[in-house]
């Protein structure tokens, strides 16, 4: 499930080298419609960028508030992951998750006085494009050494 700006691809195997998750968790994500990609042995940047997300909420909530807050926020936070802040806030209470890309938006979140958790992903998101980055310039460089 490619968006039409991803011209490049990975091998899935890297990808999940990359993002410190087996293949067969990942799949199974896949095929539960929980993050971007199919199971054929390649993968995009938008892809690998989505189960980074899911995977730095899994971290930092468990997995099934993760998947309670990511269900909430992971459209937004495809639309909104390109090299800005970004933040996720959960009310622990409620259930309820946002997406904030500044101080100021947090803190509109949780003067409820409520239990929240704000994850940081922007930071996560950045470090695994640049790896991504090294890996599709490696292996292109090693396609152009075979020709």
């Amino acid at each position: 499930m490619t968006s039409p700006s991803d011209v490049s691809v990975v091998p899935l195997a890297k990808a999940c080298e990359v993002l410190g998750v087996s293949r067969q968790r990942r799949d199974g994500w896949v095929k539960d419609k929980l993050i971007l990609g199919d199971t054929k042995g390649r993968t995009s940047l938008s892809e690998v960028l989505d189960c980074a997300a899911f995977i730095a909420l899994v971290g930092a909530l468990g997995f099934d508030d993760a998947r309670i807050a990511w269900m909430q926020v992971r459209d937004a936070c495809r639309a909104n992951r390109d090299g800005v802040r970004l933040d996720v806030v959960v009310d622990l209470q409620y259930k309820e998750t946002f997406l904030a890309t500044s101080d100021d938006a947090i803190g509109e979140k949780v003067r409820h006085g409520r239990p929240v958790k704000v994850v940081a992903i922007g930071d996560r998101l950045n470090e695994v494009r640049a790896a991504f980055a090294l890996v599709e310039a490696g292996l292109g460089r090693a396609a152009k050494s075979r020709s």
